[in-house]
């Protein structure tokens, strides 16, 4: 059983409309062309770009918030560098240099990203890639601040969705390549069944339940959400880190805060927590439906979709029902 479980809701917040559009996987593709000064036609070179630098300059956009166009982006986490990324960026900015008298084949279909990262072993939730032809004299700095300059790149660089990178450059061209992995960086390496979580919260959904003295009516199952997820991983790792064990996090961070900086867009949302020492998927969740308060967030019918996440002794589970629904 649980040691500890604490229970939060949240209800009928209002949001300005936004059209969330969720996929299992999906592809964007960005071609962008500067190279009015595009130099002489040379060997690839695959100079090594500064990757610390890169991290910085996105990072410093993605941490302080910054406005794409008419929209203003508050501060999402920074991202993580990944080198399977970086793989298939390389590989599609050699493909692009090698066809360089006709990149147009290259772009509409010469090369395959999922199959790419695939090969990579990358597993992702969505990816997104811009790629462009520019002048030598590009660097690392200008090159960051020309995709800010884009009012699509940018909206796509200050997507919380998006936490990992990888870039790669020839002579002549840059490739951005951002994911949302299945597994993301920001997870503590306390790793959790999340399909038996899933199977666990919904066994009691789908067979109704009481809790105290109220009885729910068999609801809807959930879903698993990454951005869900990833909220909840922010806040065990804030409890486990700072050894305390509440809904508000330090520095006063809240339920609202977390799911807001991940970028989820919410009708209704709402968190359990559970700390103990011998916790299990099966036993944490038994814990919550045995307390009343717990037990009426999992039963709520208002909730379709969920993410958990585990640092330590420290459990959090945040369910939420997207804008859009």
């Amino acid at each position: 059983m649980c040691k500890y479980v604490k229970n939060a809701y949240l209800a009928g917040m209002t949001r300005k409309v936004i059209f969330l559009f969720l996929f299992l996987s999906f592809f964007i593709n960005e071609d962008y062309t500067a190279s009015a000064n595009a130099g002489r036609d040379s060997d690839v070179n695959n100079s090594k770009l500064n990757r610390d630098l890169l991290l910085k300059v996105f990072n410093d956009y993605r941490t302080h918030g910054t406005r794409c166009g008419r929209k203003i982006h508050t501060p999402v986490i920074p991202f993580a560098w990944s080198d399977q990324l970086t793989v298939v960026a390389q590989q599609f900015s050699d493909a692009l240099h090698a066809n360089r008298s006709n990149p147009a084949f290259v772009q509409r279909g010469g090369f395959d990203f999922q199959d790419a990262l695939r090969n990579a072993e990358y597993d992702y939730m969505s990816f997104f890639q811009s790629h462009a032809r520019l002048t030598p004299d590009f660097t690392e700095k200008s090159y960051v601040e020309w995709l800010m300059d884009n009012e699509g790149a940018c909206n796509q660089i200050m997507d919380a969705g998006f936490t990992e990178i990888g870039v790669a450059k020839t002579e002549l061209f840059w490739v951005l390549v951002l994911a949302a992995p299945k597994i993301p960086h920001y997870w503590n390496v306390d790793s959790i069944n999340i399909n038996l979580l899933v199977e666990e919260t919904n066994r009691y959904r789908e067979m109704g339940a009481r809790c105290g003295n109220q009885y729910f009516p068999p609801v809807e199952p959930v879903v698993w959400n990454e951005r869900l997820a990833e909220a909840a991983q922010l806040h065990s790792n804030d409890m486990k880190e700072n050894q305390f064990f509440d809904h508000t996090g330090t520095g006063g961070s809240t339920l609202v805060s977390r799911v807001e900086q991940t970028g989820y867009r919410y009708r209704n949302i709402g968190e359990n927590i559970a700390m103990g020492e011998t916790q299990t998927e099966v036993i944490v969740v038994e814990g919550w439906m045995n307390s009343p308060g717990h037990c009426r967030n999992i039963m709520n019918g208002s909730f379709t979709e969920m993410g958990v996440a585990r640092s330590g002794i420290y459990w959090t589970q945040v369910f939420g029902r997207p804008w859009s629904d």
